[in-house]
């Protein structure tokens, strides 16, 4: 069960396990700010910073038990607005979502999210995929 304390744990844990493997190679560095529930007093940028052949990518989880839907409350305007922030300064910045209910993910430039219409994003135009062939 899914509860406010461990929501998107599963799928940052994931991640985290993805980037590890990643960074046996000379060529990737990653690192996980603190969010407020470690302890931090200012918003987390993001949750991982992952750098990979010089490029800076920005990278924000989330999950949903919904097979293709994010709520536009699982990712506020202001997470979306620091991110382009970054992105202007030529950072990429990415969302990536975990439907926990198919265990498939989707990625989406964090532009993408900047529209809002109705109470979710609709995410079927975009293809699920296996993470190890997303984070590679």
């Amino acid at each position: 069960m899914s509860t406010s304390a461990n929501r998107g744990k599963e799928a940052e844990n994931l991640v985290k396990k993805r980037l590890e493997m990643l960074a046996k190679s000379a060529n990737v560095a990653w690192h996980r700010p603190p969010d407020m529930r470690s302890g931090s007093f200012q918003p987390a940028l993001c949750d991982f910073l992952l750098l990979q052949e010089g490029q800076l990518t920005l990278i924000e989880v989330k999950q949903t038990q919904h097979d293709y839907r994010l709520p536009h409350g699982n990712l506020s305007t202001e997470q979306v607005g620091r991110m382009r922030v970054w992105e202007m300064a030529g950072a990429r910045c990415y969302i990536l979502v975990y439907h926990s209910g198919i265990k498939q993910w989707r990625m989406e430039h964090v532009s993408h999210f900047s529209e809002r219409t109705g109470g979710s994003w609709d995410l079927r135009p975009l293809s699920t995929r296996r993470l190890e062939d997303i984070l590679v």
